[in-house]
């Protein structure tokens, strides 16, 4: 099958096998902020803490909790988890705030949905991440977002895409494949340095 088609059949499962308790906050706006996660039929651990690794292998994240819009997940909100392997993250929810998923060293793929925003290392040292579909309004790939994700094999750059930041793909030695929607748009992208470019690694 399509790797379209393996992503959608994850949500899927996700949704029907992951029911999660998300732990959120509240903006002036009334919308929620996600700021992390448990799975309410195992033991309850601190969200922020390396040493308890969350159970559930898929993390799905929806664009309503409680009849609230979710607008965000917060900076660190699941940094160093170990129990994580895939990442859904429903269209809706706008930002993915820095280093969110950074150092999550068993996550295999993430689906970003219509996220606009991706924070400075958001996924760094996830070092068996292998697929990642990037949203089509993503104007920026911010400074170490990739970094050191050796397994990372092919990347798709949306023709939205402004600017790639420094060390955005560093130590992506895994890529062999970097797939390019627009060439008119490639050529405008702002490269802060020559690294920048995920061509050098692929």
């Amino acid at each position: 099958c399509t790797f379209e088609m393996f992503m959608d059949a994850c949500k899927k499962e996700a949704i029907k096998q992951y029911p999660t308790v998300y732990t959120v906050s509240i903006n002036d706006a009334d919308q929620l902020v996600v700021t992390g996660t448990y799975q309410p039929m195992r033991r309850t651990f601190s969200l922020r803490s390396s040493e308890n690794a969350m159970q559930n292998d898929i993390l799905y994240i929806p664009s309503v909790i409680d009849g609230k819009k979710v607008v965000s997940i917060e900076a660190n909100a699941f940094r160093n988890n170990e129990g994580i392997k895939g990442v859904i993250i429903a269209d809706g929810i706008n930002i993915i705030g820095d280093y969110a998923f950074a150092g999550c060293v068993n996550l295999e793929y993430v689906i970003m949905g219509s996220v606009s925003e991706v924070g400075e290392g958001a996924f760094s040292d996830c070092c068996n991440l292998e697929f990642v579909t990037l949203p089509e309004n993503l104007l920026e790939i911010k400074q170490y977002t990739f970094q050191n994700c050796s397994e990372l094999k092919s990347v798709t750059i949306p023709e939205s895409v402004q600017r790639i930041s420094s060390s955005a793909f560093e130590g992506c030695y895994g890529l062999s494949s970097v797939h390019i929607c627009n060439m008119d748009s490639w050529y405008n992208i702002s490269f802060s340095s020559y690294t920048a470019n995920p061509l050098y690694y692929a």
